[in-house]
C-alpha cells in the first residue's frame, strides 16, 4: 500500500531494470576481448566469476566499459521504453540509482557520468530528473537516504533491501540469477515495468 505523504516518485536502478545491460556488456566483450559467451550462459551479476577472471582484471574491464562508446549505447529494455514516457506523462517523477563506479582511481567519473546520461536521453528523453552513481562496494544508500518515502526497483535483492530500511517501498527486478532464497524480506518481484505500473496503479 503507498504509504502516507508518499510522493509520485520511483527510484530505480538501471542495469538490469531499465536498460538491457547483459546484451550490450556481451557485445563489447566480443568486439573488444574477442571473448563469445553463449546466450544461454549470459548472466548480469558476477561475471568475472562465469570468465575465471580476479576480481581486479573485472575492475579493469568494467572501468574500460565505461568509458567506451558501448556504455552509452546500453539497448533499453523493451518494457522500460513502453512504460516510463507514459507514467512521466501521468506525473510520475523518475531518479536513476546505479553502480557504476568500479573504485580505481583511474576511473573517469565525468566520462562514467556521462556516457550513462547519454545513454538515458538517447532512449528516455528528459524522463530522468537526476542521475547518482555509486560504488560497486559503496551500496546505494547514500543516495537512497535523500529521498523521502518512494518506490524503488532493484534486481538485486540486497539492494532492494537496502531501499526498504530507508523506507522506501521496494521491488526486485527479475533477472537470469535471481535466487529466492536471497529475497529474505519476501519483497515483490517483478518481472517488467508493466508489472511495476500495475501495482503502482492498485495502490494509489
Amino acid at each position: 500500500m503507498k504509504k502516507k505523504n508518499q510522493e509520485k516518485i520511483i527510484l530505480t536502478d538501471i542495469d538490469g531494470v531499465v536498460l538491457d545491460f547483459t546484451q550490450g556488456f556481451y557485445s563489447f566483450l566480443e568486439d573488444t576481448q574477442n571473448i563469445v559467451i553463449p546466450h544461454e550462459q549470459r548472466a548480469n551479476f558476477a561475471i568475472y566469476k562465469q570468465l575465471g577472471w580476479t576480481r581486479e582484471q573485472d575492475q579493469h574491464v568494467m572501468t574500460d566499459y565505461a568509458h567506451s562508446d558501448y556504455f552509452k549505447k546500453i539497448p533499453a529494455k523493451e518494457c522500460a521504453r513502453d512504460v516510463l514516457q507514459d507514467m512521466r506523462k501521468d506525473g510520475w517523477r523518475f531518479i536513476a540509482i546505479t553502480a557504476c563506479l568500479t573504485g580505481l582511481e583511474r576511473q573517469c567519473y565525468k566520462t562514467t557520468y556521462q556516457n550513462r546520461l547519454d545513454n538515458l536521453e538517447a532512449h528516455f528523453g528528459n524522463v530522468f530528473e537526476d542521475l547518482h552513481l555509486s560504488t560497486w562496494d559503496g551500496g546505494k544508500g547514500e543516495h537512497l537516504g535523500r529521498y523521502d518515502p518512494a518506490y524503488w526497483v532493484d534486481d538485486r535483492p540486497h539492494h532492494a533491501l537496502e531501499g526498504q530500511k530507508f523506507g522506501h517501498q521496494s521491488f526486485i527486478m527479475h533477472t537470469l540469477d535471481f535466487d529466492e532464497k536471497d529475497n529474505t524480506a519476501k519483497l515483490p518481484v517483478v518481472h517488467s515495468w508493466h508489472e511495476i505500473r500495475a501495482h503502482i496503479l492498485k495502490d494509489e
